[in-house]
């Protein structure tokens, strides 16, 4: 209907009466397009974006449930540490205080203790970094060599900055 228009019962072509037609139809065209495809690259932008905020969102989540578990596993090393301690000295007492009310020490009532003890130091973490997730993850590996009867050997070094 643009390009072409009836006058009198004759058909008439736009472009011949207004030759300006000749280029704004196309320069408008051309800007229409314009914006359509610059619509559909913002359009993609914003779901990339989207995308990329909702991974970031969910590695923050998993960085302070992470940063959570630590806490706890910290508090379960030294708590271990308690432990240990503490059963190593409840066994010196009870050797002791058999051996002073008896004058000896009884072989099944020492192999029993003996065996304590060695139950006590399986809980002790041979490699000590400093950092308890570090040593809870050698210890895990260790035992699991152990098992399979394999030779675990760690020259492990944490640096300092991390045992906070």
């Amino acid at each position: 209907m643009m390009i072409i228009s009836v006058e009198n019962g004759m058909t008439i072509i736009i472009y011949d009466t207004v030759p300006a037609t000749r280029f704004w139809i196309p320069v408008i065209c051309v800007l229409l397009l314009s914006t359509i495809v610059a619509s559909v690259i913002l359009f993609q932008k914003l779901v990339q974006y989207n995308e990329e905020s909702r991974k970031r969102a969910m590695l923050e989540n998993q960085v302070q449930q992470m940063q959570k578990e630590i806490v706890e596993i910290q508090d379960i090393y030294a708590d271990m540490r308690g432990l240990r301690h503490d059963m190593r000295s409840h066994l010196a007492n009870i050797s002791l205080l058999v051996k002073n009310v008896t004058g000896f020490m009884n072989e099944e009532l020492e192999s029993y203790l003996g065996k304590m003890e060695e139950t006590v130091s399986k809980l002790d973490f041979i490699y000590q970094t400093g950092n308890p997730i570090t040593d809870m993850i050698l210890h895990q590996k260790g035992q699991e060599a152990e098992k399979r009867h394999i030779q675990f050997k760690v020259d492990f070094a944490c640096p300092p900055n991390l045992l906070n």
